[in-house]
This record gives structure tokens, C-alpha cells and sequence, in this order.
């Protein structure tokens, strides 16, 4: 994680999304009668698994998925579950702008949601052939040593910080 000191950024803008989590955690605990040292290491182990988590979903496309996941065997179940991620993937940011769109033209939540949903519908062909498109140039590709060690040395700094 030192490699991307970006992700730095959005771990610690995600951490302050998450601020009143912690806030209440910790009074839960307090209330509760849960000892001090026990949480932190509870907290700890939460902000670790979110930082690996923007690490990941930062440093990660959806080319580097489909590469890593074409080994797996061909049938048309996982290449459907394949489909299906990629082009969720590809339509939560249409959905995303269809959704601040209908939100400055009504104030209620579900019609916010139901016209943007209807707003989505007429792109959902783009992100169908989109996602085709990425599919079918997906090119397989061998383990990265690299990317191996570096899991392997995470794994083994989760272990034993958290371990005793």
C-alpha cells in the first residue's frame, strides 16, 4: 500500500464517512461494559480490512477481473456470474447520474428512485455491449509474483498483529 500513497486519500475520506460508526462502536462498548484494549483491537482489525478493502477496489479494473478470472472452467454458469459483475460494474455509474439527475427535479425518494431507474433503462443496451466488448478482449495472463507476495506479506502482517 505503499506503492499507491493516493489511496491514502480516500482511506482516510472513507474513515471519516464512517466516523459515526466508530462513535456509536465505541459508546456500544461503553455501555455494554466491553473492555477498552478488546475494542481498539476490534476497531483496529475494521480499519485494516477497509483500507485493504480501498486498496483493492482502487487499484483494481474490471480487465484485471476478467484476466484473473479466466482460468476458471467455461461453462456458461460462471460465465454468466462473469456477465453479471462486470456489467453491474459498468451500470452503477449510470444509475449514479441518472439518479443526481432526477434528484434536482423531485424531492421524494422513491420517485427519485423510480425515475432514475427509468432513465437507466434506455442505457442499459450500452452497458450490454460494453460489457460484451470487454468480455470477449479479455486476455489470459499468468500469476504476477509480485501481486502473490505482496498478498502473502499482508496476510502474514494480519496474522500476527492480530494474532496474540
Amino acid at each position: 500500500m505503499v506503492v499507491c500513497p493516493g489511496i491514502y486519500i480516500v482511506f482516510l475520506k472513507t474513515l471519516l464517512k464512517l466516523l459515526p460508526f466508530f462513535i456509536s462502536f465505541f459508546i456500544f462498548g461503553i455501555i455494554f461494559k466491553i473492555a477498552f484494549d478488546e475494542h481498539c483491537i476490534v476497531a483496529a482489525r475494521i480499519i485494516y480490512i477497509l483500507l485493504l478493502s480501498v486498496y483493492i477496489v482502487n487499484t483494481s479494473s474490471t480487465e484485471d477481473f476478467l484476466a484473473d478470472s479466466s482460468w476458471l472452467p467455461k461453462n456458461t454458469f460462471i460465465e454468466n456470474i462473469k456477465f453479471f459483475i462486470v456489467a453491474t460494474i459498468h451500470f452503477i455509474p449510470v444509475f449514479v447520474k441518472q439518479y443526481k439527475t432526477a434528484s434536482k427535479r423531485s424531492g421524494k425518494i422513491f420517485n427519485i428512485i423510480n425515475e432514475s431507474f427509468n432513465l437507466s433503462i434506455d442505457e442499459i443496451k450500452s452497458v450490454e455491449i460494453e460489457t460484451m466488448k470487454k468480455i470477449s478482449m479479455v486476455k489470459e495472463r499468468k500469476d504476477s509474483l509480485f501481486a502473490n507476495l505482496y498478498l502473502v506479506i499482508l496476510l502474514l502482517i494480519y496474522l500476527f498483529a492480530f494474532a496474540f
